[in-house]
């Protein structure tokens, strides 16, 4: 599960115009979706959190050119696979968690989260070929021999 911070003012257009005014709306409601989803998640109510998620993404619509991938969209995105292996739905959260690391999420350890255990047992080569996305979070620095 990834914890997410509220309010996204590097996206807020601001300056008092209306399309100011809608984009701070639509990142205030996108901001409310995600807590009411990181809340059914601590419930373990991942259907409602799945939902809300889905929800969310739609508000913050985007295209999906690197550019374009807010970070916040790419913690709902491993959210949404954490909610989907909970759920059952493996084929799909495998696409959910790929798009994280596309998508550039930090701060997570896929291989160590419970929420992604369903993933971890159900299929290993399938596991260890959703975790090649996430390589950059395990790569070692340390490993020189100088």
């Amino acid at each position: 599960r990834k914890a997410m911070a509220p309010s996204r003012p590097d996206d807020a257009a601001g300056g008092g115009s209306r399309a100011g005014a809608e984009d701070d709306a639509r990142i205030e409601q996108f901001d409310a979706l995600v807590e009411r989803g990181m809340a059914s998640m601590a419930a373990r109510a991942w259907a409602e959190a799945k939902a809300t998620f889905d929800e969310a993404l739609a508000v913050d619509a985007k295209l999906e050119g690197p550019s374009e991938i807010s970070v916040e969209r790419a913690d709902v995105a491993y959210n949404m696979a954490c909610c989907l292996a909970q759920l059952g739905d493996l084929a799909a959260a495998r696409r959910w968690l790929r798009r994280a690391a596309l998508w550039g999420v930090q701060d997570v350890d896929p291989a160590n989260d419970a929420d992604l255990a369903p993933l971890r047992r159900a299929d290993a080569d399938a596991w260890r070929a959703a975790l090649e996305a996430f390589a950059f979070l395990y790569d070692d620095d340390d490993d020189d021999d100088d």
